[in-house]
């Protein structure tokens, strides 16, 4: 039997495998003498229908997360088929097809390679920087490891988001980062988690006591130019991801404090807009003594 989809840490093992039998969505490849991550996507020209867009989509073997923002305006097409009722197997409309391809059309041969290892000295001290955003389609965050020498809802949810995966990295290393840090660039939300939870809606108020119970994370203020997570939440081409420097290596200013935009400031409790509404209604007293008794 034939072994096909197979790749090696050995670049000796993989000269013996043809081209056409190696793993071909993406690869991860550890122990190269680059420490390297290598993704490619390569798609069929068979009609297109919805089971044939889920499975491009669903091909792409992304883990990480690293190419979010190439993989949200498809995600976010398949939505819009769902929404439309598309059936699986009916083959979509030119318009629809058009709008696909103007997707995917810098898919085909794309590659990435990213720096892989990290290579953390076990006591070495680190900070942990988490960029979150929302937008109508998604919301996304970012975290980065930096080494020692309207959508109201969705934005909530983003700081949520990254408030886990703030979490999830830390507990990744062996060595607790000496700050953690959490980047928004909605003043609202901010307001909401620094200030007063009195008067609150319901979502909100559950939504900023869970993010709260990571007691140890820092909130700042990022400019929108300045958020990468701004990348994944709206989506972008393969060559923009290729090419954005600060969605691989986060803003230029983050290895310098000094730089660092300022934080905004909460100085009064975050007011919410009270609408005061009034009603009328009648009231009439029964006398009882009016009314025949039930001993008559």
């Amino acid at each position: 039997m034939k072994l096909r989809d197979f790749i090696s840490n050995n670049s000796e093992v993989n000269s013996k495998f043809e081209e056409e039998d190696r793993m071909n969505m993406q690869s991860y490849e550890s122990g190269t003498p680059k420490e390297v991550v290598k993704s490619s996507s390569k798609h069929s020209k068979s009609p297109l229908t919805k089971r044939q867009v889920l499975h491009i989509i669903a091909s792409i073997y992304d883990p990480m997360g690293w190419l979010a923002p190439m993989l949200v305006p498809a995600k976010a097409f398949l939505q819009q088929l769902w929404a439309e009722k598309v059936s699986w197997d009916v083959e979509l409309s030119q318009k629809q097809e058009e709008e696909w391809s103007s997707i995917t059309e810098e898919w085909e041969n794309t590659a990435l390679t990213v720096p892989r290892r990290i290579g953390i000295a076990e006591d070495e001290d680190y900070t942990l920087h988490c960029f979150v955003d929302a937008s109508k389609t998604a919301f996304a965050a970012a975290v980065y490891y930096l080494a020692s020498g309207g959508n109201h809802p969705h934005l909530l949810m983003a700081i949520v988001l990254g408030s886990k995966l703030v979490t999830t990295v830390s507990n990744a290393f062996k060595k607790e980062p000496i700050r953690k840090v959490l980047w928004s660039d909605s003043s609202c939300c901010l307001h909401w988690i620094l200030g007063e939870e009195e008067n609150q809606k319901r979502f909100i108020a559950n939504r900023v006591k869970q993010i709260k119970a990571n007691q140890d994370l820092e909130f700042r203020h990022v400019p929108g130019e300045h958020n990468p997570a701004d990348l994944s939440s709206r989506g972008c081409t393969p060559n923009t991801l290729i090419s954005s420097k600060v969605w691989w290596r986060g803003p230029e200013w983050l290895l310098k404090e000094d730089l660092w935009p300022p934080n905004i400031e909460v100085t009064e409790k975050a007011k919410l807009k009270r609408t005061t509404k009034s009603i009328h209604c009648l009231l009439s007293q029964l006398y009882q003594k009016l009314f025949l008794s039930l001993r008559k």
